[in-house]
């Protein structure tokens, strides 16, 4: 039995959960009722901010289910939290996966994609009887999960909710035609299927601007995995459009957020993996300019992981700018840069690849080097300080991507600081 008093929406998943914790807690504001939110920028209530930090573990859970002024809880579970104190809840009426991709291996025991899934699969299985899971159908563990033992011999009757950028998936396909729901994207609008014979359209996926234009896949899937627990909850498709045309990068610090200099562009994200420097390289394909990428990874990783991140950084950008992380996590100082831009350096070895002391540093000599109508990408650790250099570099807030030959935008850039003369050094091993 759920013995919630408010609904509770659990999301989890390797990258895209804050994300669609945000356009989650942005919907159900709709319903009239407060949003308790947890996210790895802190508590909110409605557009409140009450704590800061990474709150995505079971403490910031029950700070918000113990608000009395809460109708609705929204939490983003991070597997961190999970795997060392579980859940800040019992059951939830709605459980995400985003997707479960190569992360954190050689971290906390963990070897494989299996043992990510292991532990974040939990969020699935604390769906309460008659609640609803949410799952990527393009991945195949997860597409799996269902019918896992574990998942299984609970013996809850759940609704079993599948989301796709591909109408022609084959776990979205079936599902349908065992009478399943699903949301699928199909020539640039996103549908609700019950089943084959019921078909809604429900939104204009480049209406949304976080899709930038309908070009972004990924946050087209968090647009719909969102869409997926609203609607399970009750919305009616109309409000939940509402609210998705209303979630402008703002709203969501930190991921995917767009500004513009006198040059080119630059792009700040979160990411840290091989599926997310893939993910934001495929929004750039055709992109006519140089594509520059600022890249730190996690020293806790195994080096197997930290060369697979840094060869997606590679394959992506035309220039890697390699960041020293201050935080080695077990790590010499210099080691993990140093693993990637070996890796870099051995598999693309006409590409340039500098190594660059800290995360300002980096975004200045990234910005004064910048050619016209060049890109920058900047895989941040410390929004603060990257925040601070954008303000001293004259950069501007922009919610469309733009290029002179544009392909998402016809939005005009314009910036009235003048690109400043490079007196960096940034030295290649």
């Amino acid at each position: 039995a759920n013995d919630a008093r408010i609904p509770i929406i659990s999301i989890t998943g390797t990258n895209g959960k804050t994300t669609t914790t945000r356009l989650t807690g942005h919907i159900m504001q709709a319903a009239g009722k407060t949003v308790g939110m947890t996210t790895t920028g802190g508590i909110w209530l409605n557009d409140n901010q009450i704590a800061a930090g990474d709150t995505t573990g079971p403490r910031s859970a029950q700070t918000v289910l113990g608000d009395p002024s809460v109708g609705v809880a929204v939490l983003e579970t991070a597997r961190g939290g999970l795997g060392r104190n579980g859940l800040g809840y019992d059951w939830s009426d709605v459980g995400i996966i985003t997707n479960i991709g190569p992360d954190h291996i050689g971290q906390d025991g963990i070897e494989d994609e299996d043992d990510i899934l292991h532990i974040k699969a939990l969020v699935a299985e604390r769906v309460r009887e008659g609640g609803t899971v949410v799952l990527r159908a393009d991945n195949g563990r997860l597409a799996a999960l269902p019918e896992s033992r574990s998942f299984k011999r609970q013996k809850l009757n759940r609704t079993i909710v599948y989301f796709s950028t591909d109408p022609y998936n084959e776990t979205l396909l079936k599902h349908m035609a065992d009478g399943g729901l699903c949301y699928y994207l199909h020539e640039g609008l996103i549908f609700e299927a019950h089943g084959t014979e019921r078909k809604t359209m429900i939104a204009v996926a480049r209406d949304i601007p976080i899709t930038l234009n309908g070009k972004a896949d990924f946050q087209i899937e968090n647009v719909m995995a969102a869409i997926a627990a609203a609607r399970s909850l009750g919305l009616d498709k109309d409000h939940i459009v509402e609210r998705l045309k209303t979630f402008e990068s703002g709203k969501n610090e930190g991921r995917m957020n767009i500004y513009s200099t006198d040059r080119g562009s630059i792009i700040l994200d979160y990411g840290h993996n091989p599926n997310a420097f893939s993910a934001v390289g495929k929004i750039l394909d055709d992109w006519q300019g140089r594509k520059t990428g600022l890249i730190a990874l996690p020293g806790d990783r195994s080096e197997d992981m930290i060369r697979a991140a840094a060869l997606a950084a590679g394959n992506e950008f035309d220039r890697i700018i390699i960041k020293h992380d201050l935080d080695t996590r077990g790590r010499k100082q210099g080691e993990t840069a140093k693993i990637s831009f070996d890796a870099i350096r051995s598999a693309y070895p006409h590409k340039e690849c500098l190594i660059v002391e800290d995360e300002a540093t980096a975004l200045k000599f990234a910005t004064e080097t910048m050619l016209d109508n060049e890109v920058v990408v900047h895989f941040f650790d410390n929004l603060s300080a990257v925040i601070g250099a954008l303000k001293e570099i004259g950069a501007e807030r922009k919610e469309a991507l733009t290029q002179k030959s544009s392909f998402v935008s016809i939005e005009s850039v314009s910036s009235s600081k003048s690109a400043k003369a490079s007196s960096l050094n940034a030295a290649s091993l």
